[in-house]
């Protein structure tokens, strides 16, 4: 096993912040006249942690946190390799699954990882501990044409949900596929639809939200996708009803492509570095009072 070391420092301070206001009013769905409630996200995001990633992770495009771990699982757009990271980004090890391919984001169950093409197939690795990765294929076999960029595994239900980002006409709305963990098959109809447009005041570029990212928060049960075009963050509830939504910094991260959650809350988002590093980010939990 080859070990690559990896620089790890803080980013530089930035004085572009993203709007500090946290609190969102969203209609509940119940016709004309509805109550408005007020949401609150649980995060600052003007003042997360920030760290460099190694040159190899330049073009990060999905993480995971390991369950009986602080630590994470990352891959890489273009390489067929899983790289464990710590919280703050640097190279643990790294290890060959596949060769090079097109490879956007990946969830971990347990000690089982499954990674994800653009076209929804999933790599399934039974062991990401093993010296030697094994590799199964399952080919999505969904409507033809469909681009997927965010995969998660939902603890809940037991379930893998891939989010379309591009290709599936359902008037802005993006939906959510389910792979069945003990069939072992996909859903060929979507689980859920996330619609982005009924969060008031919410304006997408072109005619869909096209994430890059999703995860479900451990405790609250939402859904927080990232959108790397719109660069922002949407919250939604478990149903998939939009709650509300965070612009996010351009030099903060500069092309958000994954997140997920410590066991505590904290929210991490990775993003491709462009012309810089990668880097990755942290956000404190902070829970409003009951």
């Amino acid at each position: 096993m080859k070990h690559l070391r990896s620089r790890n420092w803080p980013i530089e301070n930035t004085s572009q912040h993203v709007r500090s206001q946290y609190h969102f009013s969203c209609s509940e769905h119940a016709g004309s006249g509805a109550a408005q409630d007020e949401f609150v996200i649980p995060y600052d995001f003007n003042q997360p942690e920030q760290f460099k990633l190694d040159d190899v992770l330049h073009e990060i495009s999905g993480i995971s946190r390991i369950e009986a771990s602080d630590d994470l699982l990352a891959v890489n757009d273009e390489r067929g390799e899983l790289y464990r990271i710590s919280p703050t980004g640097e190279i643990i090890n790294h290890k060959t699954f596949h060769k090079g391919g097109d490879y956007e984001d990946l969830a971990t169950v347990g000690r089982a990882v499954y990674v994800m093409k653009s076209n929804g197939n999933l790599y399934f690795i039974p062991d990401f501990t093993a010296d030697i990765l094994e590799t199964e294929n399952f080919k999505a076999k969904l409507r033809d044409g469909m681009e997927f960029e965010s995969l998660t595994y939902d603890s809940a239900s037991q379930q893998l949900f891939l989010l379309v980002k591009d290709g599936d006409s359902r008037q802005g709305k993006a939906p959510a596929y389910v792979f069945d963990l003990k069939r072992r098959e996909f859903h060929p109809d979507p689980e859920m639809l996330i619609d982005p447009k009924k969060i008031s005041g919410m304006k997408i570029k072109g005619k869909s939200l096209r994430a890059s990212a999703m995860a479900r928060h451990p405790f609250t049960g939402d859904w927080y996708i990232v959108s790397s075009i719109n660069r922002m963050l949407l919250v939604c509830g478990p149903e998939g009803d939009g709650k509300g939504y965070i612009h996010l910094s351009k030099k903060m991260l500069p092309q958000p492509e994954g997140i997920c959650f410590s066991k505590n809350g904290d929210l991490f988002i990775s993003s491709e570095g462009l012309s810089k590093p990668g880097r990755l980010l942290r956000f404190t939990y902070k829970p409003q009072p009951e």
